[in-house]
């Protein structure tokens, strides 16, 4: 779709005979922001794929490692945000902030309607 509104107004600025400079600065203008909304956008719809709830209360750690130092802990049904995943370790958020490494195993995905927050 943008790719069409762009060659309309390429097209546009050329049989217009709009100076060359003004089409093709506006050209770039508005591919930026077009590039812009479109990663805004992309981004509000993944967050609803992201929330997820512990299912094996445990320990959350500074590291994806056993033996790696205790930062806090969770409470089975505590509802949290997952970051990034490694290997068997899920990296998650808790609502206060605080960032730790849980085994996959602990947390469980949520999938919530377009829209709908937890």
């Amino acid at each position: 779709m943008a790719f069409v509104v762009l060659t309309s107004f390429f097209l546009w600025g050329w049989f217009v005979r709009l100076p060359r400079k003004r089409v093709i600065l506006g050209g770039v203008v508005f591919g930026i922001l077009w590039a812009y909304f479109l990663g805004v956008l992309l981004t509000s719809m993944g967050r609803d794929l992201r929330h997820a709830v512990v299912v094996l209360p445990g320990e959350a750690r500074f590291e994806p490692f056993d033996h790696a130092t205790v930062h806090f802990s969770l409470r089975e049904g505590e509802e949290v945000f997952l970051r990034r995943r490694e290997d068997r370790w899920v990296k998650v958020q808790r609502r206060d902030g605080k960032v730790g490494w849980v085994t996959a195993e602990a947390v469980e995905k949520v999938i919530l309607p377009r829209g709908e927050k937890l």
